[in-house]
């Protein structure tokens, strides 16, 4: 849609430039759509100005996959490292309301299936103590109920937190208090 908008200014005397923030892939949900996106993809790819992407290895693959004539600047999705971030109020162990001898793995982002939420729900039989949070831009999101259920079918739904973003200058230090960070991402 861009790069077409961007065409038609071009016929009408301005200049726009284009830069195409591509995405890790998601999987498409019919294969139908698949090769639409990758349709697109290959027809209007090259046209963009610019591209930025998540990721050193995704930059490759899209340089060549598409034939881009650099490869993709990658800009990660990070906070900021300030030297005073404000201090949230109690970090993720205390809104589990954990103690510091309790082990704590945490999740954060989109509960998409790529991403692996259902493995670590999975993984928590076999972990004994260990509680899992997931941190979420949307805690209603119907995917959790899923999870939950899940959770509950394994007899874990104790120790599954379920949590809503806070500020981007909070991130790093919310999260400190976690024993370990994942994301069993599928591809």
């Amino acid at each position: 849609l861009g790069i077409r908008a961007a065409l038609r200014a071009e016929g009408a005397g301005h200049r726009i430039e284009v830069v195409w923030d591509a995405p890790a892939r998601v999987p498409a949900a019919t294969r139908r759509a698949a090769v639409a996106e990758d349709a697109l993809l290959r027809r209007y790819a090259r046209e963009a100005d610019g591209v930025v992407t998540v990721g050193n290895r995704l930059a490759r693959e899209l340089k060549e996959r598409h034939g881009l004539a650099a490869t993709p600047a990658v800009v990660r999705n990070a906070p900021p490292l300030a030297a005073a971030a404000p201090r949230p109020e109690g970090g993720l162990r205390a809104r589990c309301r954990l103690g510091p001898d309790i082990p704590l793995l945490v999740h954060t982002g989109p509960l998409t299936a790529d991403r692996g939420p259902a493995t670590v729900v999975e993984a928590l039989p076999k972990l004994y103590d260990l509680h899992a949070a997931f941190v979420v831009p949307d805690p209603g999101h119907p995917r959790l109920s899923e999870l939950r259920e899940r959770a509950a079918q394994l007899g874990v739904h104790a120790r599954l937190h379920v949590l809503p973003y806070v500020p981007v200058p909070e991130i790093m230090e919310f999260l400190a208090s976690a024993d370990i960070g994942v994301l069993p991402v599928h591809q």
